[in-house]
């Protein structure tokens, strides 16, 4: 069975920006650009 290596990266505290709402607009934006499978599936 085939299992995906989500280890390409990390997010420090130093870069999180004051808010939130903007991490995940980043975030969604990236997905979105990379065209992954489902851009909008997260787990919080």
């Amino acid at each position: 069975m085939y299992r995906r290596d989500y280890s390409a990266g990390s997010l420090p505290d130093k870069k999180l920006p004051d808010n939130p709402h903007i991490l995940f607009e980043n975030w969604v934006n990236m997905a979105i650009s990379k065209e992954v499978e489902e851009p909008l599936a997260n787990l919080m």
